[in-house]
C-alpha cells in the first residue's frame, strides 16, 4: 500500500524558496537607487510577505490537510515572481538613475513617473500573494469552536478582500498582456509562465474558504442560542451576593431572588455583541472590586 502523502514534507520545499526568493528581493530591494517611495512601499510589503511565510511554514509543519498541496503552484508562482521582480526592478533602477544624471526633461521625469508605477504594479502582485497566503493561514480558524461573531466576521472580510484583489490583478494583466513588452514593462520581458490564470488560481482557492462559513456559523449560532436557555435562565434567578449579571433577552425573564445586599443589576433587551462589551466594561468601572 502506498503511504499517504505528508502534505508537510511535499510543501516544505516550496515555502522555504518562496521564503528565500522574497528575502533575496527584499535585500536586492533595499540596494537599488533612486530610493524612491514605491521602492520603500516595496520592502514592506516583502516584510509582510517574509511573515506569512513563516506562519505559512508553521501551519503546514501543524498539519495533516492533503489540501494544503493545492498551495505548491501559488508557491512556486511566487518565488519566480520574486525572482523576475528583481530583474525587473534593477532594469528600471537603471533607467532611473540615467534619467537623474542626464537632467531632468519633461521625457525624464516621464521616465521616472514611468517607473514609479511599474514598481508599484510589481508590489501589487507580490500583495496578492502575501493576501492569498494570509487567507490559508487564517481559514483553518474557521472551524475553532471559540470563535466569535466578530472573528468570523474578520476572517470572512480578509477573503472577500482578497478575492475583490486578485480579480482586479488579473484585470490588470490582462491589459497589460495585450501591449507590447517593452511598453508594459519598459526594458524587460514578462517571464513566459506569469500568466492570468495564477490570479484565478488564488482567487479560486481564496473562494474554497467561503463554503466553510455556513456551517461554522450555524455551529456560533446554536452555541450562542444554548447558552441562553434554561441553565442561564436559573443562574440569573438564583445567584446571590455580589454579582456582575448581563441577561440580554427580547423580554424580562425574572428577578433575581437570591438574596444578599451585594450590587446587583438587571436590564433586558435586544444587544449586539459590540453594545453589550459597552455595557460590562461600564458596570466594571462602576463597580469596584
Amino acid at each position: 500500500m502506498a503511504n499517504a502523502v505528508d502534505p508537510s514534507h511535499a510543501l516544505t520545499g516550496s515555502v522555504a524558496s518562496a521564503t528565500q526568493a522574497s528575502i533575496d528581493l527584499l535585500e536586492g530591494i533595499k540596494t537599488l537607487t533612486p530610493n524612491l517611495k514605491p521602492l520603500r512601499d516595496m520592502a514592506k510589503e516583502l516584510e509582510s510577505l517574509k511573515a506569512v511565510l513563516k506562519s505559512l511554514g508553521k501551519t503546514i509543519h501543524n498539519s495533516t490537510d492533503t489540501n494544503l498541496l493545492k498551495l505548491v503552484p501559488a508557491l512556486d508562482e511566487c518565488r519566480m515572481t520574486c525572482n523576475w521582480v528583481y530583474r525587473a526592478a534593477v532594469e528600471l533602477s537603471g533607467q532611473a538613475i540615467m534619467s537623474v544624471r542626464c537632467g531632468r526633461g519633461s521625457s525624464d521625469r516621464h521616465r521616472i513617473g514611468s517607473y514609479r508605477r511599474h514598481i508599484d504594479d510589481m508590489r501589487r502582485i507580490i500583495s496578492g500573494y502575501t493576501s492569498t497566503f494570509q487567507v490559508v493561514v487564517s481559514a483553518p480558524k474557521i472551524r475553532d469552536p471559540s470563535m466569535t461573531t466578530e472573528d468570523l466576521g474578520v476572517i470572512k472580510k480578509l477573503i472577500e478582500n482578497t478575492i475583490e484583489d486578485l480579480e482586479d490583478l488579473k484585470n490588470d494583466d490582462e491589459e497589460r498582456s495585450g501591449l507590447p513588452d517593452k511598453v508594459a514593462f519598459p526594458g524587460w520581458t514578462r517571464p513566459v509562465n506569469q500568466k492570468a490564470s495564477i490570479f484565478d488560481y488564488c482567487r479560486d482557492l481564496c473562494v474554497s474558504f467561503l463554503v466553510d462559513f455556513n456551517p461554522a456559523e450555524a455551529t456560533l449560532a446554536d452555541r450562542l442560542s444554548h447558552s441562553k436557555k434554561i441553565p442561564a435562565k436559573e443562574a440569573w434567578e438564583s445567584t446571590p451576593g455580589k454579582t456582575r449579571q448581563v441577561f440580554v433577552s427580547p423580554k424580562l425573564y425574572a428577578i433575581n431572588r437570591g438574596g444578599g445586599s451585594g450590587l446587583q443589576m438587571q436590564f433586558a433587551g435586544v444587544a449586539t455583541q459590540q453594545e453589550i462589551m459597552e455595557w460590562s466594561k461600564a458596570m466594571a468601572q462602576m463597580w469596584p472590586e
